[in-house]
C-alpha cells in the first residue's frame, strides 16, 4: 500500500506565495517574509479527496491515507483517465486552488487596519498622513465535497481504490503503476 498524497502535508509554491496544505484549520505563519498556511480540503463520506489531472483536466478521487513508517509516500501518480504521470502536488482542482488563493488574499489583506495614521516628526517640522484601506475582501468559502463518482478497485493495487466519473466507460489506469484496465 502507498500513500499518494503524503497526508496532504506538503509545502507548495503558488506564484510567489508559499502555503502548507494539510487537513486542518487555516492558520498563518510568517517565515522569512513568506506566508505558510494550512488550508482544509474536505473528504467525501468514504474518505476520498478530489483531484484533477494536469494533463487531461479530468477530476477523480483517491483515498486519503495518513503515511506511516510502514507505508511509503508516492511522489507521483498516474492519471486514471489518460495514464499520464504527474507529481502529487500537480493534482489540485481549480476550486482547491481558488480556495488557497482566497485564503492567502484574506490572510494578507484582511488583517490590514482599515484606518491608519502616522505622524512622523522632525526638528521643527511635522506632517500627518492618514489613509483608509477598503478591504472588502470576502472570506474564503470552504469547500464541500459531494459523494459523487463511482469507486473502482484495480487488481494490481487493491489497497489504492479510486473514484472516477460515473459516465466514464473507457480504460482506467492504476494510480500507482499506470496499468490500464477495462471497467
Amino acid at each position: 500500500m502507498y500513500v499518494l498524497d503524503r497526508s496532504l502535508r506538503q509545502t507548495y509554491t503558488y506564484k510567489e506565495h508559499m502555503f502548507r496544505h494539510e487537513f486542518g484549520f487555516p492558520s498563518v505563519v510568517v517565515v522569512k517574509g513568506m506566508i505558510l498556511m494550512t488550508i482544509s480540503i474536505p473528504l467525501d463520506t468514504d474518505g476520498f479527496v478530489r483531484r484533477q489531472c494536469s494533463s487531461c483536466q479530468q477530476e477523480f478521487k483517491w483515498q486519503h491515507q495518513a503515511p506511516t513508517d510502514d507505508v511509503p509516500s508516492l511522489q507521483s501518480f498516474f492519471c486514471p483517465y489518460c495514464g499520464q504521470i504527474a507529481a502529487t502536488d500537480e493534482a489540485f482542482t481549480e476550486a482547491q486552488i481558488e480556495l488557497a488563493r482566497a485564503t492567502i488574499t484574506e490572510a494578507i489583506f484582511g488583517s490590514l487596519p482599515k484606518d491608519r495614521s502616522t505622524s512622523p516628526s522632525g526638528n521643527g517640522f511635522s506632517i500627518t498622513i492618514s489613509t483608509t484601506i477598503k478591504n472588502n475582501i470576502p472570506p474564503p468559502v470552504p469547500l464541500v465535497e459531494s459523494d459523487d463518482m463511482r469507486r473502482v478497485t484495480l487488481p494490481c493495487h487493491p489497497d489504492e481504490p479510486i473514484k472516477i466519473l460515473d459516465e466514464w466507460n473507457e480504460v482506467v489506469h492504476c494510480l500507482v503503476c499506470g496499468k490500464a484496465y477495462s471497467v
